[in-house]
Formats: structure tokens, C-alpha cells, sequence
């Protein structure tokens, strides 16, 4: 009895710490409608709670007043950062798999699949509105078995039932609300829907689920198989070229008047498939059309608010058509393809606004989107605090108190900043013209004005970096970082700095090395330490081109060993053998699944197919491989109907064509089966002329006849340029060729070997003319053979005078 009353107190402060921790970590409520957790899973929802990262924020009204949850559920075993977002709602929510349909088919109810991703809007009003109401879980948890997916995650999910949507109803978007039978078939859904209304369809599921259900199975087979029977696009011989090319201009000319003269409104996105295929035309026909297209859609979303005037990069898009007031929302993906674009504008006009907008996006991702590992987050929230887009609007007091009323007045003149506001009463940054375009009204020197609003931009950006900051999603996707990859690559090609690539090289490599297992299968998801997901086709095309552009800018042919690794693999696991083109997910992932896509619409981003297409046209280009050219054919074949149909759903594909057909635009190309490169370098230019240099590179063992190769029957080097272009050659100085003899050919031959410079001289024409394109003609040989002549084409910028070779 004394050892007993010595150890009571112990045991009152043990019951009491176990007390404690129950009612702070493991006592949580039983989600409205179901029977509660039990066992296992009841063990493991516990133990992932407590292990839980403690930064992470608990988005749910239902807290206690120790700061714990009251509700869990199976989200908080999911590593998605959008998945667990949801882990604290009321819902009982199942993660995609099989067993959410073996409890739906046990107790013969459907399923909802809600779909979305972490930082969306609407996803976000849904969820705090719907799914975390205690009143609106019970319904949902007694009528249906609901399934929250991520679309970054899994976009061969999302790919199948948007088009089940846009079956049904028209449309698609996010929050992707379907409602699926046991088997997975689709019968009915929506988007956004208020709780109100949300409920009344909920009850008319259920409704029709109990007295009509043999009728709305059959509807759901019929919509799955005409799911499936969209993904079955038939090979056709319908001949793809120039006329859908045109069609694609002639469209995009008519939307724009349209915009022009007021007569469309509502959302706008930034379209840059259609950018790149304009931007490619424009180089390679000298198309004014197409150069004025993408001129001013490039120069009216620099000056609109959805860009980022203070931090730099972009917003997914505006919901006017004036590119003024965006959801707020950055993605990655966005800012990979945008650099990409204002690059190429840069590099095709030399426009100071294109240049700095491309390094300001730069900045923003390598300072903010970038890992410490160099690889790259996906996106950040277009809220925080609770309202959508309060970290990025401004009113004029906050900016008088940042600057001197003098610089102050300027930024509120400039940016068109007033009292009244043009969103919630406060203001987005947007400009009416260009800095030099002010600078000019003001009669400034350009550099002094943008310049001084740089140094403005810095104070206002360190005021805004104390607001609280939008959710960062940390999950790195490789595609996403393929594209991004691709741009620094590119960026470094056109600006000449060599951070950019070496921030390419770093993430690329840190992909190659976590995301590739040992069996060579390529991983779609990088987040915490840990790689995971099945890569589906985007991952493995978006990778392949970022390899191929290290190459490109390295010649290093680790990348270009490690392109083919990726082709052949990608061909493997995503072809189809009867059809041609290639599967968003490998048969093994799809067979649970209504149907097994092909991705090959360019929308928001460009297809898997459309970059494999691109792909394999440089592909076959870098290694004279003639199955990745009939790759490339046989997607454009299999989808060529469509294609035909509606060419602006295909433009990323079309410029893959254009390069399959006619090379790559750009100051570099490769000819005898990649075993000759040439490089054209800009060595200074004026309004009037422009000087540069063409470098050819032959692999060893190889050559090219000089401009003199001292036989009839081989064809010299000669460059040339289009008469009727805007440009002449006014001088071209071809260097003596080196004499040996070979064995196919009597007597001495002169050819060029390892290196050769050719200096050029350009004369302009017609003012209008964007910059000169030289025709090399040439005839490659090794020891043993002459291959047959080729003639190959370099585009010149005048962006690219100060460029030193480095090849």
C-alpha cells in the first residue's frame, strides 16, 4: 500500500498526459454520415497526423481550441499537396483506386469524382464552401463514395472524364465534379457548383440512382463508349501542310478583330502553342501577318495585368479579354512557355520589351519556383489570407508610402493606379504603353525611365514580400520541368548567360538521376525527398526536348544519348501499333480505366503528341535515325483528319512538321545525319546591314567539300540568300579548303574539316524585313562515301550581335 501511494501521483500524470494527447492528436470526431474509422486504418490515420509536417496549414473551419482538427480522413495518407488540402473536411474523401469502387460496387451506390489541383480558385471556394459543411459531408458521405483526385498528378484521369464532361454538358474546367458508377462509367456532373445547388443534385442522384438505375447505368456505358471511341482516332492519308497552316493564321487574324472591335468577352488565355507555331512562320516565310499577330499579343499581355509587373512571370489567365484582371494563379508551365515565347520574340525583333520581360520572368522563377536540388515547384495560389489575388493589388496610399511623391506620382501614373481601383477597390498593375514609349512622351532617355522604375519596382517588391505569401505548391512535376528546362536552355542561346544554363543542367540532371529508376522508367513526381507516379506521355516528350536543347547548346552527347534513351522507352510503353500515335498512360496504368486517351489537342499546353512530333523531327535531324522521322509522320497521320478539321487545335504539331519538313528555325541546324552542324553567329548590325559569321562543325572522320573541291562531280559549299527576302549578300569571305585524298575519288579534293568559319555581310533592302536567312549548300563525306547534297537554312537575329560562340 505505501509503494502505491508513492506511485498514484506518477499515475495521475501519466493518465493525464495520455489524456492530453488523446484529446489534442487522436480524438477525432466521426465524419458526419458514416460509422467512423476503426482498426488499421484508424492506427494509420493517427500516426500520419502526428507525423505530419508542422508548417503545414489546416485548411478547415473545424478546429479545437487547442488548435486541433476535428476531422480526418484518408487524404492525410496522400503525399499530393491538393489531396492533402482536403484532409481536414468533413467528407470521406477515398484516394483514386480500387478500393473506392469495391465499396461503392459492395454497398451499389456511385462515386463522385471531384477533381482538381492545388492552386485553383474555384477548387478552393468549392471546398470551403461545400465539402467543408458538416450539413453538406452527411449528404455526400450517404449518397456517394467520393473520390478526390489531383489532374497534375494524374492528368490521364482528368484527360478521360473532361471529355466525358464536354460529352455531357459542353463544357469542362475545375473543380471537375462527375458522377461515375461502381464501374467507373459517367453519367452526370459539372464544374463550380454552390452548395445550394450542389445539394439539390446530390439528392437527384440519389433519386434517380434508386428508381432508375438499370436506365442510368445504360446512359453511363454509352457516354464511356463514346469516350472510348474518341481516343480510337483512325489513321488517314489527308495531306497536312501549308493550307492548314494558312487556316491557322487566317483564324487567329479573325479572333483578334474580333477582340479588337469589341464584339467577344470573357476569359483569355495566353495561347502559346499558337504563339510558338506564329513565331516560327514568321522566321521561316517572312510572314508580316503572322509577325503582327504574335507582336501584339506578346506586347498586350507584357503591358497587361496578367503579368507580374513588380515580381515578374505570369498569371494562367484573365477573365476579360483585355488581359487585364487574371486569376491569380502562377504556374509553371505558364512561365516556361511565355519565356519561351517572349525569347523567340526578342530574338526575331530585338524588342527591349520582350528582353526584359523574359529576364524578369527568369528571376522570378529561379528566385521563388526554384528547389535548392534545382529543380522546380509547380505553382503558387491565386489567394491568400482568404482573397483571391490581396497579395498582388495595390491602392495609392500604400505606394506614397513607399516612395517620394515625386517617384511615387510616376509608378501611379505609369501603371494606371487611382482611388477607385479595378479590382476589390484596390489596383493591378498594368501598363498603357511600353516604358519606352513613355519615355519618349516624357522626352527621357529609354534606359534612365526603365531604369529608375526597376529601382521603384525592388522598393514596392520588398513591401509586398512582408504580405502574406499565396500557397506554394512544392511538388515538381517532370514535365513541367522539361519545359522549363527547355527555356533556360533557350534562354542561355539567346541572352548569353551562362546561369541560365547552368540552372538547365542542374535540374536536368537531378531528374535523370531521381526521377529515371534503375529499370530506366521515367517518374512523373518529385516532392519531399521522395520520386513516384508512373511518368505518362507529356513527362517523357516534354523531357525528351529538354534534352535534345542541352545538346543543342552543350554538344555534349551525354544528352543526346540520353534523348534516345527517352525516345525508345516513350515508344514502348505509350505507342499503339495499329493506329499510330501515342498514349497519355501505358497499358498497364489504363486498365482500370473507361478508356486509354491519346493526348493530342494543344491547349493550355501542347500535347504529348505534339512535342513528340517536335521531338522526333530533331531527333532524326541529330542522329540521321529514319524511324524517328516516320514516328513523327505516323503522329501527324493518325491524327491528320482532325488536323484538317480544325487546325488551331494542332498548332504545336504543325510546327513540329515545319521542322520535320524544313529543319529547325533558328542559328542552328545539322546536316549528314547530325555529323555536320552549322552555327550562325551575328557579329555586328545596324539598321542597314549586318555582319556575321557561319561556323561549321564536322565530326571527326567527316567533311565537306570546299567552295572550290576541285572536281565537277562534288558539290562546292555555297551560301545564298533569297533576292526577294529584304536582304542581300554584299560580301562572303569562303576560306581555302585543306587538300586530301579519298578513296571514292581520283586526285585532290579541297574540303573543310573539324571547323571552318565563313564570315558574311548583309545588305537591307525593304525596311520591313525582320532579319536574313542564308541557304547553305553542301555535300558531306567521310573516308569511304559522299553522301548525297543537302541545303540546309540559318535564321540571324540582330538580338543575337553580342553572342560569342561557345560551341
Amino acid at each position: 500500500m505505501k509503494n502505491f501511494r508513492i506511485l498514484l501521483p506518477y499515475f495521475f500524470v501519466a493518465l493525464m498526459l495520455a489524456t492530453f494527447r488523446g484529446a489534442n492528436a487522436f480524438d477525432f470526431s466521426t465524419l458526419p454520415g458514416t460509422e467512423g474509422f476503426t482498426g488499421n486504418l484508424k492506427s494509420q490515420l493517427e500516426h500520419a497526423y502526428s507525423a505530419r509536417n508542422s508548417e503545414e496549414v489546416l485548411r478547415t473551419q473545424f478546429i479545437r481550441d487547442g488548435g486541433t482538427p476535428v476531422y480526418v480522413n484518408r487524404m492525410i495518407l496522400e503525399r499530393s499537396p491538393y489531396l492533402r488540402q482536403h484532409a481536414h473536411n468533413p467528407v470521406n474523401w477515398y484516394p483514386w483506386g480500387e478500393e473506392a469502387f469495391e465499396v461503392a460496387k459492395k454497398h451499389n451506390i456511385p462515386l463522385l469524382l471531384s477533381i482538381g489541383y492545388s492552386t485553383c480558385h474555384w477548387c478552393h471556394v468549392m471546398e470551403h464552401e461545400t465539402y467543408d459543411n458538416e450539413y453538406m459531408a452527411e449528404i455526400i458521405n450517404r449518397t456517394v463514395i467520393p473520390v478526390k483526385i489531383d489532374r497534375e498528378i494524374h492528368p490521364e484521369i482528368d484527360e478521360i472524364y473532361i471529355t466525358a464532361m464536354q460529352v455531357i454538358s459542353g463544357r469542362g474546367g475545375w473543380p471537375l465534379n462527375v458522377f461515375v458508377t461502381p464501374d467507373g462509367d459517367p453519367f452526370y456532373g459539372g464544374i463550380y457548383f454552390p452548395p445550394e445547388n450542389f445539394e439539390m443534385l446530390l439528392r437527384r442522384v440519389d433519386e434517380v440512382w434508386r428508381e432508375s438505375r438499370p436506365q442510368t447505368i445504360e446512359i453511363a456505358k454509352q457516354i464511356s463508349a463514346i469516350v472510348r471511341d474518341y481516343s480510337l482516332a483512325a489513321a488517314s492519308d489527308t495531306e497536312i501542310g501549308d493550307a492548314e497552316i494558312n487556316q491557322v493564321v487566317a483564324e487567329i487574324a479573325n479572333r483578334q478583330k474580333s477582340i479588337d472591335d469589341f464584339e467577344v468577352d470573357g476569359n483569355r488565355f495566353p495561347r502559346e502553342s499558337e504563339l510558338f507555331l506564329l513565331l516560327d512562320i514568321a522566321m521561316r516565310d517572312n510572314n508580316e501577318a503572322a509577325l503582327k499577330l504574335s507582336n501584339q499579343r506578346l506586347t498586350e499581355m507584357a503591358l497587361g495585368g496578367i503579368r507580374d509587373h513588380i515580381g515578374g512571370g505570369f498569371h494562367r489567365y484573365t477573365v476579360d479579354v483585355e488581359w487585364l484582371v487574371p486569376h491569380f494563379e502562377k504556374m509553371l508551365y505558364n512561365q516556361a512557355h511565355l519565356g519561351r515565347a517572349y525569347l523567340y520574340g526578342y530574338w526575331l525583333t530585338g524588342d527591349p520589351l520582350f528582353r526584359r520581360v523574359a529576364e524578369q520572368l527568369l528571376e522570378y522563377v529561379l528566385r521563388e519556383l526554384t528547389d535548392s536540388n534545382g529543380i522546380f515547384y509547380s505553382a503558387t495560389d491565386a489567394d491568400s489570407g482568404g482573397e483571391e489575388g490581396e497579395y498582388f493589388i495595390w491602392t495609392p496610399d500604400e505606394i506614397y508610402s513607399l516612395l517620394d511623391k515625386d517617384d511615387a506620382e510616376l509608378i501611379i501614373e505609369l501603371y494606371g493606379i487611382t482611388d477607385r481601383g479595378n479590382f476589390e477597390g484596390k489596383n493591378i498593375f498594368h501598363l498603357a504603353q511600353s516604358l519606352e514609349n513613355h519615355a519618349e512622351n516624357l522626352q527621357l532617355k529609354p534606359e534612365l525611365l526603365v531604369n529608375s522604375v526597376d529601382e521603384f519596382r525592388k522598393i514596392l517588391f520588398a513591401a509586398r514580400n512582408q504580405r502574406e505569401k499565396p500557397f506554394l505548391d512544392k511538388k515538381a512535376i517532370t514535365a513541367w520541368n522539361g519545359m522549363m528546362i527547355t527555356t533556360l536552355s533557350e534562354a542561355h542561346r539567346i541572352l548569353n548567360n551562362e546561369r541560365y544554363l547552368a540552372a538547365a543542367e542542374k535540374a536536368a540532371e537531378f531528374l535523370w538521376e531521381h526521377n529515371v529508376t534503375d529499370e530506366g522508367k521515367l517518374l512523373r513526381i518529385y516532392l519531399n525527398g521522395e520520386s513516384s507516379v508512373a511518368g505518362k506521355l507529356g513527362d517523357y516528350a516534354y523531357f525528351l526536348e529538354a534534352m535534345i536543347k542541352l545538346y543543342d547548346q552543350t554538344m555534349d552527347r551525354k544528352w543526346l544519348e540520353r534523348s534516345e534513351i527517352l525516345a525508345e522507352d516513350m515508344l514502348e510503353r505509350f505507342w499503339d501499333e495499329a493506329n499510330g500515335g501515342l498514349y497519355t498512360a501505358e497499358s498497364e496504368e489504363a486498365k482500370n480505366l473507361i478508356a486509354r486517351q491519346k493526348d493530342r489537342y494543344d491547349n493550355a499546353l501542347p500535347s504529348g503528341n505534339s512535342v513528340a512530333v517536335k521531338a522526333f523531327a530533331a531527333l532524326f535531324q541529330r542522329t540521321g535515325k529514319s524511324v524517328y522521322k516516320a514516328r513523327a509522320n505516323q503522329i501527324i497521320r493518325a491524327f491528320s483528319n482532325e488536323i484538317a478539321e480544325s487546325p488551331t487545335s494542332f498548332t504545336y504539331a504543325l510546327a513540329g512538321l515545319l521542322e520535320l519538313d524544313s529543319g529547325q528555325v533558328g542559328e542552328r541546324e545539322f546536316a549528314a545525319a547530325g555529323n555536320v552542324s552549322a552555327h550562325g553567329l551575328v557579329v555586328k548590325q545596324s539598321a542597314e546591314y549586318l555582319e556575321a559569321n557561319v561556323q561549321i562543325q564536322m565530326s571527326s572522320n567527316w567533311h565537306i567539300n570546299s567552295s572550290s573541291p576541285m572536281t565537277e562531280n562534288l558539290i562546292a559549299t555555297q551560301l545564298s540568300t533569297d533576292p526577294n527576302s529584304g536582304w542581300k549578300i554584299a560580301d562572303i569571305d569562303y576560306p581555302d579548303g585543306s587538300l586530301i585524298e579519298a578513296a571514292f575519288q581520283s586526285g585532290q579534293l579541297s574540303v573543310y574539316s573539324d571547323r571552318v568559319s565563313i564570315p558574311i555581310k548583309f545588305n537591307r533592302t525593304n525596311e520591313s524585313a525582320t532579319a536574313p536567312v542564308v541557304t547553305i549548300d553542301l555535300q558531306a563525306c567521310n573516308d569511304e562515301l559522299c553522301l548525297l547534297p543537302e541545303s540546309i537554312k540559318l535564321e540571324f537575329s540582330p538580338a543575337l550581335a553580342s553572342y560569342e560562340f561557345t560551341g
